[in-house]
């Protein structure tokens, strides 16, 4: 099955969970790693990457959707990227998957009083988790 593949069945199944249940959007501009929005999706897990570097469980955090395709997601954080990609975490029932984004935009939201900026990502892959083994080790168990 290819990447594309993969990550369009993720998707489908979190549509499925996330119209499920509602989540109470909070922000707070101070804290930069939380992000919200009043007309937010789903909450994902999401770590800013060199592209190069193993990550660790402590680099993710909690963002606020605002848009998931099969071919990217958009979603807000407190401070303007570092970095050129994102990790992001799709976990369903029965499988959790890393999968590897490439930012396309990031700009303050003026929407949101350009507090929070807006990034959009393309999907580009999963994530061997031979190269990270933190992660593996605690997802994959």
């Amino acid at each position: 099955m290819s990447g594309e593949q993969i990550i369009s069945q993720f998707v489908d199944r979190l549509h499925e969970e996330y119209t499920k249940t509602e989540v109470e959007p909070t922000f707070d501009a101070t804290d930069q790693n939380q992000s919200t929005s009043p007309d937010q999706f789903s909450t994902q897990v999401v770590a800013a990457w060199d592209g190069k570097s193993p990550l660790n469980d402590a680099e993710f955090v909690r963002v606020s959707c605002r848009e998931l395709s099969a071919s990217g997601i958009s979603f807000w954080i407190g401070h303007p990227p570092t970095m050129p990609f994102f990790v992001v975490v799709f976990e369903t029932n029965d499988e959790t998957a890393f999968i590897k984004t490439r930012i396309s935009d990031a700009k303050p939201d003026p929407e949101l009083d350009g507090e929070p900026y807006l990034v959009s990502a393309e999907f580009d892959g999963r994530i061997d988790l031979d190269f990270m083994p933190s992660l593996a080790a605690n997802h994959y168990k």
